[in-house]
């Protein structure tokens, strides 16, 4: 366990959740109490990450964040609090840490993702530090690290956001949900002048339309009830930097006329303060899974907020038109959020990710992956340790192809009738021998076993089994009349 983490809180029980989290993923962790301790132990330890709360004794959170970047400026830093304020998350971002928790927050869902990318990401800087300053000058890298895409479709959607990213054009990041349109606008924040300042995500989309505005542009103290001193926004937050605007299409009609003012003249009011405009120099990037042109037409997106964001359009492709790019992604995930060195997706599993769609695209790889790092028992992911959704529509896939093969297309099964079908087929084929059945049909003995059970085949299968031993000689349609002739499944390739 290489990788080395500081746990810096007051509470003994955050202290000690986190230490139990990063020794069940494998990662080596210490804690202290005190930041003046912590201050001490970053002089005589390489630590990689601090994970440090901010409302502390002796001294605060941003205090030791400031004096901790000044022993190792290369560290990364994640800030906690329970009490969170647009002006603390502000001044944490510009000083050096790498992003801002709100207690409480999900382990699973928000720290554990975070923490596995930027110790990755860690390991590949500090491998490719010399090739990064040979090939540029500098020690900084590309961004590349969060980034698993080698096919000719992704190489052309990163070769644009390369260009763009020297700019302060606006651009707008299309796709479908999943594919990494946040990733991508991390990339070109990271590649363009504005690097070392911060880098600001908001998803429009949770902002409630009663607090969208006092958000982004902020407060005057007085403004409304319990406004009891004036607060800065995100833009303010984000003066110098990028602000990503995520989900940009589920902006209200009216608000969508505020955002246009400050995207065009980078001036806004603070709520409650009409007579002081405030300015700022922001690098807008906007997301959306939307079809914008379409609500432009249909009046719920104004279309002059639109050509303004819509300078450069990058469209990110689905998953399921880049499949060449699965087997690296299930190969980084595996490497990032599995149980070891050794841990693994069979060639048979793979065999089966590569026929399903991706709906949710890469994120819903990740969440395979967790769920298979779950669910495995040793290293190596087999198809029963996959999310049986997948399982599912592929034997599904399996069946529809086998019975389009055997009865043409015109077919009006449904896809469960088509699946109790090809199952009890097989079995019949396979003289129900069920490890048999289940390689004709493609899947694993224990899910044609689980299948059996979900369709209520068992009783019938044991009726077939038994007629079969009675009349051994005698075709089963002549047996049971109810029953159509029964097709041998082809096992689809």
């Amino acid at each position: 366990m290489k990788n080395q983490i500081l746990i810096v809180d007051d509470e003994a029980a955050i202290c000690s959740l986190l230490m139990r989290e990063f020794a069940s993923t494998g990662y080596s962790s210490e804690f202290t109490y005190d930041p003046l301790e912590a201050l001490e132990r970053l002089e005589r330890e390489p630590y990689q990450l601090i994970i440090t709360d901010i409302n502390m004794p002796e001294i605060d959170g941003l205090e030791f964040l400031a004096r901790a970047k000044k022993i190792r400026p290369d560290c990364a830093v994640i800030m906690m609090t329970g009490h969170a304020s647009v002006d603390t998350m502000r001044h944490a971002l510009t000083n050096g840490a790498v992003d801002y928790l709100t207690k409480p927050f999900s382990i699973s869902g928000e720290l554990r993702p975070l923490v596995a990318e930027l110790l990755a990401g860690l390991e590949t800087e500090e491998d490719e530090s010399f090739e990064s300053k040979d090939r540029s000058g500098s020690s900084k890298g590309e961004g590349f690290e969060n980034i698993v895409a080698s096919g000719a479709r992704m190489s052309e959607v990163f070769d644009r956001a390369r260009r763009v990213a020297a700019s302060d054009i606006p651009v707008l990041l299309r796709g479908e949900s999943g594919t990494g349109k946040e990733v991508l606008a991390n990339f070109i924040h990271r590649n363009s002048q504005r690097r070392d300042q911060p880098f600001v995500k908001v998803n429009c989309a949770a902002l409630p339309e009663s607090l969208i505005e006092s958000e982004f542009f902020g407060y005057a103290k007085g403004a409304f009830t319990g406004a009891n001193k004036s607060r800065i926004g995100l833009f303010e937050v984000a003066n110098g930097g990028t602000l990503l605007l995520d989900e940009v299409g589920e902006v209200s009609p009216s608000f969508q006329a505020k955002l246009l003012r400050v995207v065009q003249e980078g001036e806004f009011h603070r709520v409650g303060d009409s007579t002081n405009p405030v300015r700022v120099d922001v690098r807008i990037i906007s997301a959306t899974n939307r079809d914008l042109e379409e609500a432009v037409r249909a009046g719920t997106f104004r279309d002059d907020l639109f050509y303004r964001l819509n300078v450069v359009p990058i469209e990110i492709p689905p998953l399921r038109e880049h499949i060449e790019d699965l087997a690296p992604l299930l190969d980084h995930y595996c490497s990032l959020l599995g149980k070891g060195s050794d841990f693994r997706i069979t060639d048979e599993a793979r065999q089966l990710l590569a026929g399903y769609p991706w709906p949710g695209n890469i994120r819903e790889v990740v969440n395979a992956v967790k769920f298979a790092t779950v669910m495995s028992d040793g290293p190596d992911v087999e198809i029963d340790d996959l999310p049986e959704s997948i399982r599912d529509y592929c034997l599904m896939r399996s069946t529809t192809m086998a019975t389009q093969a055997a009865e043409g297309p015109d077919s009006t099964l449904t896809l469960e009738q088509q699946q109790r079908e090809s199952i009890l087929q097989a079995m019949v084929a396979r003289d129900f021998n069920r490890t048999q059945a289940a390689a004709l049909l493609g899947v694993t003995r224990r899910a044609l076993g689980l299948r059996i059970v979900k369709y209520g085949l068992e009783e019938e299968i044991g009726t077939l089994q038994a007629e079969r031993r009675d009349t051994p000689c005698t075709p089963i349609a002549e047996t049971r009349e109810e029953r159509p002739p029964l097709k041998l499944v082809q096992r689809a390739s």
